[in-house]
C-alpha cells in the first residue's frame, strides 16, 4: 500500500515539475537540464551525468546509454546495471589469454570453429589488442588466438601518426590444463 502511495507521488511529481520546469528532484526553480529518458526537469546538482568515452569499446551504444544527462531514479535503475556489466567485461577483457600468430606452436590443438574478429584503427597496440579481447567476451570466450597485428602510418595533417588493425580467432582455453603444463 505505502509502495503503491510512493509510486502515484512519483509519477504526479514527474508530471508537475514537468509542467512548471522546476526540478522534480529539489524543486529548484531553475532547472536547465532534462532527463533522457523520463525527460524531467533536472537541476545540475539532481542529474547524474554519464560520460560516453568510458563506454568506447561498445560496438553499439544501447538506447538508454545514448542519453548524457539522467535523473537518479532513471540512472539507477536502467542506466547503472548497463554500465557494470560493461565494466565487469572490461575486467573480464583484461584476464583474456593472448596468443599471437608466431606462438602456433601453442595453439595448434585449439579449436578455430569460429570467425575472425576484427578491429580497425586503434590508437596504439595494447587498445587494440584489448578491443580484440572484449569482442571475444562479448561472445563468450576466454582467449583469443592468432593475434596479428598490423601498423599504419597515416598522415593527419603535418603529423605522422600510427594506426593499428588487428585480426583474432576468439577460442576457449581450459587455465587447468595450462598451469598443468
Amino acid at each position: 500500500m505505502i509502495e503503491a502511495l510512493r509510486k502515484a507521488c512519483y509519477v504526479v511529481s514527474m508530471v508537475v515539475s514537468t509542467e512548471t520546469k522546476e526540478c522534480f528532484i529539489c524543486r529548484k526553480s531553475k532547472s536547465p537540464f532534462k532527463c533522457g529518458l523520463c525527460e524531467s526537469a533536472l537541476c545540475k546538482s539532481c542529474s547524474q551525468f554519464l560520460n560516453h568515452d568510458e563506454l568506447s569499446f561498445l560496438t553499439e551504444i544501447p538506447k538508454d546509454l545514448s542519453h548524457d544527462v539522467y535523473c537518479g531514479p532513471c540512472f539507477d535503475q536502467k542506466v547503472f546495471p548497463q554500465v557494470e556489466a560493461y565494466n565487469q567485461t572490461m575486467e573480464s577483457a583484461k584476464n583474456v589469454f593472448v596468443y599471437y600468430k608466431a606462438q602456433s606452436k601453442e595453439t595448434r590443438l585449439m579449436k578455430r570453429s569460429e570467425s575472425p574478429l576484427q578491429v580497425n584503427a586503434c590508437a596504439d597496440r595494447d587498445e587494440t589488442v584489448l578491443r580484440l579481447a572484449f569482442l571475444a567476451v562479448k561472445l563468450g570466450f576466454n582467449a583469443i588466438i592468432d593475434v596479428d597485428l598490423v601498423s599504419k602510418k597515416v598522415r593527419d595533417g603535418s603529423y605522422k601518426i600510427l594506426t593499428w588493425n588487428g585480426t583474432a580467432v576468439p577460442a576457449i582455453v581450459d587455465a587447468e590444463k595450462l598451469n598443468r603444463q
